[in-house]
């Protein structure tokens, strides 16, 4: 899909300055596992630190025959509050049919100092035939889980079309049609993307 599930965005696309130490390709048996763990100002990007406290995040995962299976976690500090994050992910591939899951769960700080509490999760399936790949994704988004109505459910139609072999020369469409908790929003999306790998 051409964007990431809105829970995705939200808790994982983040760019902070830290120290990070990974590996991918350990091996036991028929499983691959790999980890990551990291300390961080937990300030966002290029920001300067603003208190004592270090943030902390982690992530294992395995693989076994086309399953993964995965969990991940984030701890922080921040001078409004504190700040975590906890969720699971789950993948099948077999040849060419991919299903996948992720659910995450956290607080967020805010000027009240009373974090907000938000979850979200996603599930996926997409199936490549020939030179296309179509798929479909069901998302839902709870920003603040004390405030009713908050909820904020989406599904995704998307067709890729493949340029070459290796699926990184694409084009790509996508429809999404949102559905909220409270009053409705004229928000469904059309996207077009054409992506060149070289």
């Amino acid at each position: 899909f051409i964007e990431r599930a809105v829970v995705s965005g939200t808790f994982g696309d983040k760019r902070d300055i830290g120290v990070q130490v990974t590996d991918t390709k350990i091996k036991w048996k028929e499983v691959r596992v790999e980890y990551g763990v990291g300390v961080f100002n937990g300030t966002s990007q290029s920001a300067a630190e603003n208190n004592e406290d270090k943030d902390v995040a982690g992530r294992l995962g395995a693989e076994w025959h086309g399953l993964w299976a995965g969990v991940n976690g984030y701890s922080g500090r921040q001078p409004l509050g504190d700040r975590s994050r906890f969720g699971g992910e789950l993948r099948y591939v077999l040849g060419n049919t991919k299903l996948q899951a992720e659910y995450l769960t956290g607080k967020t700080e805010r000027a009240a100092k009373s974090p907000a509490r938000q979850q979200g999760y996603y599930v996926l399936a997409n199936y490549v035939w020939k030179q296309f790949r179509p798929g479909l994704r069901w998302e839902s988004w709870t920003p603040d889980r004390d405030a009713p109505g908050s909820r904020q459910d989406a599904m995704t139609t998307g067709l890729d079309y493949l340029l070459t072999t290796d699926r990184k020369n694409k084009v790509s469409l996508n429809f999404t049609k949102r559905l909220e908790g409270g009053a409705a929003v004229a928000n469904d999306e059309w996207t077009l993307q054409a992506q060149v790998s070289f």
